[in-house]
C-alpha cells in the first residue's frame, strides 16, 4: 500500500473531466492528504474510481458544475491534461478565488485563433493565418487558389488537441480537395503558413509569474501530411547544440506568461526551431500538463523531476520550497516511442522476452493483441491506445532499437 504523507490538513480539491490521465495527480493529491471531487460527463471514465467523490455530470454546462462545487468549498482544481475544457478549471478558478489560470487564459490556450492573434500583436508569431469556417470559405478558396507562394500550408481546427484533423497541404488542388470534407458549417479551422524546422515539446511551470523549464523534448513526427508525433526524446537544454535555442525559447515564454498575466500554473507547449537557427517559433501552448504518457511517466524519468506532483504539493502547502519542487536534477538520455506500425491486421506478435533483451529499453507497455486491426496513424487517438515503450542511450542507439522493436510486428494489409 502507497504510503501517504500527510503534509497539512486534509483539503478537498477538484478533478474536472477523468479520464484515465487524471489518475496519476489524483493518487499523487490523495497522497498529500488532499481529498479528492472528480466530475466527468461519462460514468465510464477510469479517474472516478480513484476519487473519493465522484460525480457523472455534463462539465460543459458550468452551472451544473458550480452546483456541485458551491457546496465543496474546494481549494484546489488539479492539474490534469484536457482539451477545450481548459476553460472550465479558468471558470471554476475565478468562482472559488483559487490559484491557477483564469477564464482569459483558459481562452487564450483553447482558441488557436485567438492565440494567433495576440501572439502575432507581440511579434512572436510572424506568419500568415486565416480563419476558415462556413462564411468564410469561399475567400480562402479564391485567395489561395490565385497564389502559390501560400503554399505549403497547415489547416488544423480552431479548438481541438492531440494532431486532431491537422494536416498539411503542398498545393491548392490537395488544399481545396481537403477543405470540402470538413465539417465547416459545426466546426471553424484555421489555415496556416507551415514553418519549416524541427519540433519539440516543451514541460514546464509558472511559478509567480516566473516560468521555470523541466524538460525540451525533441519530436518525432509521422509521414506528411498529417503531424503525429510517434516519439519524444529528451534532449539538454544546456548543451551546446540546444543552450542559445533553449533559453531564447523560455525568454518568449516569459514573454507571453508576462503579458497575459499567467502567474501560477504547470505549461505544455509545442515549438519549431526555424530551420538550421536558434529561433523558436511557438505552435501552441496551454495552461495543463503533457499527456500521452508523458507528465505521469516520461517526463519525470528523463529530468529527474516530478512537476506535476510537486506542483500539486505547492498548491496544498504554500510553504514548502518552490525552487527545490521544480530543480531539474539528473537528466537523463532517454526517448519514448509509441507503436508507429502499418495499417492491417496483426499477425505475429514479438515476445516480451526478445524486447526486454534490449540493453537500451528501460520499460515497455504494448497494449496491441495478436489479430488486431491497425487503422492508419492519422492522430494523436489512432496510436496512443496502443502503448509505449522507452529507451535509453544515445540518439543512434535508441533509433536503432526502436526500429528493432517496430520491425518484429508483422502485419497483413488489406
Amino acid at each position: 500500500m502507497e504510503k501517504k504523507e500527510c503534509f497539512i490538513e486534509k483539503k478537498k480539491v477538484a478533478v474536472l473531466g477523468a479520464s484515465s490521465e487524471s489518475i496519476y495527480a489524483i493518487k499523487k493529491a490523495k497522497a498529500y492528504g488532499a481529498h479528492v471531487i472528480a466530475l466527468d460527463g461519462s460514468n465510464r471514465a477510469e479517474g472516478l474510481k480513484y476519487a473519493d467523490e465522484s460525480y457523472v455530470i455534463d462539465i460543459r454546462d458550468s452551472n451544473a458544475v458550480f452546483s456541485i462545487l458551491d457546496k465543496k468549498n474546494i481549494k484546489a482544481v488539479l492539474p490534469v491534461p484536457i482539451g477545450r475544457m481548459l476553460t472550465l478549471t479558468g471558470q471554476v478558478n475565478e468562482r472559488y478565488n483559487l490559484i491557477g489560470i483564469n477564464s482569459h487564459v483558459a481562452d487564450f490556450c483553447t482558441d488557436k485563433w485567438f492565440f494567433h492573434n495576440t501572439l502575432n500583436d507581440m511579434g512572436l508569431r510572424c506568419i500568415d493565418c486565416y480563419l476558415l469556417n462556413s462564411e468564410t470559405v469561399k475567400i480562402c478558396q479564391k485567395k489561395f487558389s490565385n497564389n502559390k507562394s501560400l503554399f505549403p500550408v497547415i489547416v488544423k481546427p480552431r479548438f481541438g488537441a492531440g494532431s486532431r484533423s491537422v494536416t498539411v497541404f503542398n498545393d491548392f488542388i490537395a488544399f481545396n480537395n481537403g477543405i470540402k470534407k470538413l465539417d465547416l458549417k459545426n466546426e471553424d479551422f484555421i489555415i496556416e503558413k507551415l514553418v519549416v524546422g524541427s519540433e519539440f515539446g516543451v514541460d514546464g511551470v509558472v511559478i509567480n509569474g516566473k516560468f521555470k523549464l523541466i524538460l525540451l523534448r525533441k519530436k518525432y513526427l509521422s509521414a506528411l501530411p498529417y503531424r503525429q508525433c510517434i516519439a519524444y526524446e529528451a534532449v539538454d537544454d544546456l548543451s551546446v547544440q540546444y543552450k542559445n535555442f533553449s533559453s531564447n525559447l523560455c525568454f518568449q515564454l516569459q514573454s507571453i506568461a508576462d503579458s497575459i498575466n499567467l502567474e501560477t500554473c504547470i505549461i505544455h507547449a509545442d515549438i519549431i526551431r526555424v530551420g538550421n537557427t536558434d529561433t523558436p517559433f511557438i505552435i501552441e501552448m496551454s495552461a495543463r500538463p503533457s499527456g500521452h504518457y508523458l507528465h505521469n511517466l516520461f517526463t519525470p524519468m528523463a529530468s529527474g523531476c516530478d512537476y506535476v506532483g510537486n506542483y500539486i504539493r505547492f498548491l496544498l502547502d504554500r510553504n514548502t520550497n518552490v525552487n527545490k519542487l521544480f530543480e531539474s536534477s539528473n537528466k537523463k538520455n532517454m526517448m519514448i516511442h509509441y507503436f508507429y506500425l502499418s495499417s492491417g491486421t496483426v499477425t505475429n506478435l514479438p515476445s516480451a522476452e526478445n524486447n526486454l533483451n534490449i540493453s537500451c529499453l528501460k520499460k515497455y507497455e504494448c497494449n496491441i493483441q495478436l489479430g488486431d486491426y491497425l487503422e492508419k496513424v492519422t492522430d494523436g487517438h489512432s496510436i496512443m491506445g496502443r502503448g509505449y515503450f522507452i529507451l535509453e542511450g544515445n540518439t543512434e542507439s535508441m533509433l536503432n532499437a526502436a526500429g528493432q522493436i517496430l520491425h518484429s510486428f508483422q502485419i497483413q494489409k488489406g
